[in-house]
């Protein structure tokens, strides 16, 4: 019986180790528990930050509310979307105008990039960049990563193509991932301790640590002016995610000849129309006067030698700064997600208008 005891506990630690390490049975589960009242997650209903900290002042709701898009015309555009969770998770092929089929590929997860043996040339094909701003320096410092997210030729025609409608993966492909998620602690500490009934004792916990010794979650960064949280390395240290730390012309150089080079490798596969977004950290747009701003955005946005085309949401943010971040998650808002479908859907009406004129 004690073996067997053994056994049970062994199997089930592997398999919240195996579950943990996969970004989508975790978000599948996390589904799952957001239908129980008690099994729901506070980073799902109060934020990502907020669960990482638990300070009660910043408990704030946190959700999505976006609506479909208004098609005008017939769905003659398809769309690939190279993403980060600023999006992937929240959009889906309704959310464009126009839009017959979307392809969506993850920034770091490999089990979401995608093999095409060639593109529909009955549709509009059009391919977004989609990247935080947290992520720009790390992505854009080399070009073999991202030009292997999507593959299209001959040699990848023995591949299922991974889009909306794609939700499963065989076995094999499963055992391929990563040994080690680098969210594995955070996924961990969300599935096994991430519970409603726990929050009182937590946030009595983190408000003592907080108020009274001055201690906090590493990760956490909390603007009282703003009554924000934020997520710590957008905003100090010595590295790429951070909003302040500043640029090089030889970095800088890089970025922008990487950005060419992707836009000249899709273009050669037959990409109608290639675009860049970047979404800025929530700092640079709530309370860049925390620190002397690197101006990454704005200075991307206004070179000229750039062959790709720029969707700047950044100008339009700061029109009205405090209006489109969550204040308690490292993401956007309703708000702002919608902001930005708003903008890119005025882009996706023109190319669609365009191509029922020549079809």
């Amino acid at each position: 019986m004690r073996k067997f005891i053994s056994f049970l506990i062994i199997a089930l630690c592997l398999v919240i180790y195996y579950g943990s390490n996969s970004a989508k049975i975790t978000e599948q589960y996390t589904d799952y528990r957001e239908r129980r009242t008690l099994l729901g997650s506070d980073k799902v209903g109060y934020g990502g930050l907020y669960g990482m900290c638990y300070l009660s002042d910043y408990r704030y709701p946190f959700s999505y509310d976006i609506k479909a898009a208004n098609d005008t015309l017939e769905k003659n555009i398809n769309l690939y979307l190279f993403s980060d969770s600023y999006l992937y998770y929240r959009v889906t092929s309704k959310h464009f105008c126009n839009t017959d089929k979307l392809y969506k590929m993850k920034w770091f997860e490999t089990e979401t990039f995608l093999k095409q043996e060639a593109l529909d040339i009955t549709k509009k094909n059009v391919l977004v960049f989609e990247m935080t701003e947290r992520y720009v320096r790390i992505l854009l410092d080399n070009f073999d990563g991202a030009a292997n997210m999507l593959s299209i030729g001959k040699k990848a025609a023995e591949a299922a193509p991974n889009n909306e409608n794609t939700n499963s993966y065989n076995l094999l492909e499963k055992l391929q991932t990563p040994l080690i998620n680098p969210n594995i602690n955070s996924n961990l500490e969300l599935n096994l301790f991430d519970y409603k009934f726990f929050r009182p004792l937590k946030e009595l916990k983190a408000n003592l640590n907080y108020y009274v010794f001055n201690r906090l979650n590493d990760e956490v960064f909390v603007d009282t002016a703003y009554k924000q949280l934020y997520y710590k390395p957008t905003v100090s240290g010595e590295q790429k995610m951070n909003a302040f730390y500043p640029v090089d012309s030889v970095e800088f150089k890089i970025i922008c000849t990487t950005i060419n080079k992707l836009y000249d490798l899709y273009q050669s596969k037959g990409f109608d129309e290639i675009y860049l977004a970047i979404i800025p950290n929530p700092v640079t747009i709530v309370n860049p006067n925390l620190g002397n701003y690197n101006n990454l955005i704005p200075t991307i946005n206004k070179v000229d030698t750039l062959r790709m085309k720029i969707l700047d949401i950044y100008s339009i943010f700061k029109q009205h700064p405090s209006a489109y971040y969550a204040k308690s998650d490292s993401h956007w808002n309703s708000a702002g997600l919608q902001l930005w479908l708003d903008e890119f859907n005025k882009r996706l009406k023109v190319i669609s208008k365009k191509n029922s004129k020549t079809s």
